[in-house]
């Protein structure tokens, strides 16, 4: 079933009949529904990845992974969901669903980022054309299979694009030039050092006129 963007919950079934607590259908909601890639879902799959999202280990980590775009995370026990607000949006995160307030360029990125994070071989997306689409070419760049959903030929031609281009360099810190000191002032010669370099140059004059 598809989700809306009415705050409204209920316990029935997700795609592929998934049991769980899911928003009601009321609307055209954007949401990415995580999918057995072999065509049967594990029941204790879903329920466990559902139970995951409880966990403040979970949260430090997602807080973590989107901590460029993060504002806050939060947990509801009533939804049963982890509310994710980031820089341009809200995410909703259910653990085997991930619902997007209004589909933004920003929650589509997030999006790609968290199936990636979560591990999830294959999804469903519900929603409206541009969503489905941008969200699918995200989840392709993190080798998330799009179940359901034929590809347009400009995403693959943009697909294809995405391939060929070269991979961005890791910048790392480079260490600052250690400051070259200053050479040493040289140090007047005491007079025994004097005397010696007088006589020594001394010698050397007089076996040269001795030539």
């Amino acid at each position: 079933m598809r989700a809306n963007s009415a705050a409204k919950e209920h316990v029935g079934s997700g795609p592929g009949g998934i049991p769980g607590v899911y928003p009601v259908a009321s609307g055209n909601q954007n949401c990415a529904w995580m999918r057995a890639p072999w065509g049967e879902e594990d029941d204790g799959l879903h329920a466990e990845r559902r139970a995951e999202v409880k966990s403040d280990r979970y949260q430090r980590a997602v807080s973590r992974l989107l901590k460029e775009e993060v504002l806050y995370v939060k947990f509801s026990e009533a939804e049963g969901c982890l509310t994710i607000k980031i820089r341009g949006g809200t995410m909703r995160d259910f653990g085997d669903c991930l619902v997007m307030e209004n589909g933004t360029d920003r929650e589509i990125a997030c999006l790609g980022k968290l199936v990636g994070f979560k591990q999830w071989q294959s999804l469903e997306l519900s929603g409206s054309s541009r969503f489905r689409e941008q969200a699918m070419l995200e989840c392709l760049r993190y080798g998330v299979q799009v179940l359901g959903c034929s590809m347009p030929e400009h995403l693959r031609a943009r697909l294809m694009e995405m391939k060929r281009e070269p991979a961005r360099p890791v910048l790392r810190p480079v260490a600052a030039p250690k400051p070259r000191s200053a050479p040493k002032a040289a140090e007047p010669l005491g007079k025994d050092a004097e005397r010696e370099m007088l006589e020594s140059v001394e010698h050397y004059i007089l076996d040269m006129l001795s030539d």
